[in-house]
């Protein structure tokens, strides 16, 4: 889940990567107006519905497509790994397409493999369809801020429009797990899709005729696209991250996997690809050529903190949010619906969090704020590490979930303003294409590598005389202590980091 945006000044970095510099904004009429914001914001919309219900049904799917325990988790991290290896490469798309263009073929898309979600009858199926419905997403990502940015003029429109860009996340989030309970409980699991269907199917009718018909400066050029993206690194780094992924699948299926001798290999190879992938980028910028990561922007110790503490903490929110779903449906039995209710308290306080932020960062000092609400949500994973499936509710569960969502909503404000004030206007689009695809590694490879600690503790627990509840529950415990584990981290990080960071906030005159 992600945040909105509140702060109207300095204007909010593009979560994508995309080229952002405004052109003269046409003249159109408030109703079209509203009916653009509509468009991209239903793009938000979708994510974020479609990850709530998959979290809600995804223990039921599991049951019926035979996905096994310890694999549970990839129709979930397959997305965001996905959507985080192209956003950078789909930004430059668009750039020297179009973004009306990129965003229809990828709503398109993204509705087709909808259309295979909804009918998928193997766990493979849908591991695919999920993969592909993050690289179409990740077309549409960038194009929408390039939409806003080259249709509304600098000012309170284009401010609404980001802030309602943004402001999807978290109510597509809380309204999937509210209907993906229900449907589960109800019509079936398949419904979850069935609607995906229908409110995509009405975004791109409605983003066809609303979104106007402009191209990008210099016009479309195809030779541009060709050079104006490292196809080179984007293939390394694509390659490494879905080597490691593999690797991860096959250890959270077995830890006695990473012995057999092809993994190894494939986990080497991975490995020796990374120092590879920095020369290569590194050779790029020294030669003023377009590298898809700049190795430049690491030495500004403000954003490396901003992004190794987003990592981890979207790292922490996700896998708790997914180990959370487990331990009510699986351990205390809860019903698909009564899992949706319990997460009610989470949905409320990220919204109420987004508007606290919006108002804190430009009179608390960065560092501090970052670094408060991480701890404070470092309670969430320690009170369902340490609480047993018998206890109340309100007693551990409530509060668990009343401040799980604050670190994440208020560091995404904070490395947002934080990025505008570390970089000049022309290197912000970059920064904040690698901030978002960061955070979205952070959603994959933490649910992944909890995942994988989750199977190693129920192995060995499996040698003792222990039940299969009690075995399964240990496991999840493991992955709550990996959890808490990351948002201390992200505390440190943010302590250290962006200690001589004042506040970020302020209007610049």
């Amino acid at each position: 889940m992600s945040n909105m945006e509140l702060q109207s000044f300095p204007e909010p970095i593009p979560p994508d990567g995309a080229i952002t510099e405004s052109i003269d904004a046409p003249r159109i009429s408030r109703s079209r107006a509203l009916f653009i914001i509509i468009s991209v914001t239903g793009i938000t919309f979708l994510n974020t519905i479609g990850q709530g219900l998959l979290l809600a049904a995804i223990p039921r799917i599991a049951i019926d497509l035979n996905i096994p325990e310890t694999l549970i988790q990839w129709p979930t991290a397959m997305f965001s790994l996905t959507l985080g290896c192209t956003l950078l490469i789909a930004g430059a798309v668009a750039d020297a397409i179009g973004n009306r263009p990129v965003f229809l073929i990828g709503c398109a898309f993204h509705l087709a493999f909808m259309v295979g979600c909804a009918l998928i009858k193997t766990g493979a199926q849908l591991l695919a369809f999920r993969a592909f419905q993050g690289v179409a997403l990740s077309l549409c990502m960038p194009a929408s801020v390039g939409i806003i940015t080259t249709t509304f003029p600098s000012g309170m429109t284009r401010n609404i429009a980001f802030a309602c860009f943004s402001g999807g996340n978290p109510i597509g989030y809380g309204l999937g797990l509210l209907l993906g309970g229900i449907f589960v409980d109800t019509l079936g699991w398949r419904w979850c899709y069935y609607l995906g269907l229908c409110l995509n199917g009405l975004i791109l009718i409605t983003s066809f005729f609303s979104i106007p018909l402009a191209q990008p400066s210099g016009g479309i050029s195809w030779s541009r696209l060709r050079s104006s993206v490292d196809w080179v690194g984007a293939i390394i780094a694509s390659v490494v991250l879905a080597l490691l992924s593999y690797v991860l699948a096959v250890i959270s299926s077995s830890s006695s996997n990473i012995r057999n001798p092809i993994n190894i290999i494939i986990l080497c190879l991975a490995i020796i690809l990374i120092p590879c992938f920095i020369f290569w980028v590194g050779r790029q910028e020294a030669r003023q050529s377009p590298a898809i990561i700049p190795n430049s922007l690491w030495r500004k110790i403000e954003f490396s903190s901003v992004c190794a503490a987003t990592f981890l903490t979207w790292a922490m929110f996700n896998s708790f949010g997914f180990f959370v779903t487990l331990t009510l449906q699986k351990i205390q039995h809860v019903s698909a619906f009564q899992t949706s209710l319990r997460f009610l308290p989470l949905m409320i306080m990220s919204i109420l969090a987004n508007v606290v932020a919006g108002y804190l960062v430009g009179k608390v000092p960065a560092g501090i704020l970052a670094t408060a609400t991480s701890l404070l949500s470092a309670a969430a994973p320690l009170l369902f590490a340490t609480m047993s499936p018998r206890w109340s509710y309100w007693l551990a569960a409530f509060p668990a979930m009343a401040v799980s969502p604050i670190s994440s909503d208020f560091l995404f404000n904070i490395s947002n303003l934080v990025i505008t004030a570390a970089f000049p206007s022309g290197e912000q689009a970059v920064a904040g294409g690698v901030f978002s695809t960061v955070s979205q590694l952070g959603n994959s490879i933490g649910l992944a590598l909890t995942a994988v600690i989750a199977s190693s503790v129920m192995s060995t627990e499996r040698h003792g005389a222990v039940e299969e509840d009690e075995n399964i529950l240990r496991g999840y415990k493991g992955a709550f202590w990996a959890s808490f584990g990351a948002a201390i981290g992200t505390c440190l990080i943010s302590a250290w980091g962006l200690r001589k960071v004042g506040k970020v906030g302020l209007k610049r005159e």
